[in-house]
């Protein structure tokens, strides 16, 4: 029972910086790294599939997006935050003028 807490903990933890790292780089000035985590899920599902002997390969598609769509959603989040702050930026220097 011990060591299913501390792979669980592992897991949690793992899933947790995962989720802070793409935060991280879905805030920079390149939108490209914020779609590192959602390019790799995609491939990673694609592979799956096409390795998958079973006939439920539309079950194993959805399951396998599931970090895809979680990636995606704190992609666009972060960067309406980020396009949102890069206008304003934009907007107090032309009143400066």
């Amino acid at each position: 029972m011990d060591g299913l807490f501390d792979r669980s903990l592992f897991l949690l933890v793992f899933f947790v910086g995962l989720i802070g790292l793409q935060v991280f780089l879905s805030k920079r000035k390149n939108k490209w790294l914020g779609l590192i985590f959602p390019l790799f899920c995609i491939f990673f599902s694609v592979v799956t599939i096409l390795l998958s002997i079973s006939s439920s390969w539309l079950l194993i598609a959805l399951i396998m997006n599931i970090p895809t769509i979680i990636f995606l959603v704190i992609y666009f989040a972060c960067r309406g935050q980020f396009n949102r702050n890069n206008e304003l930026e934009k907007m107090n220097i032309l009143d400066l003028e």
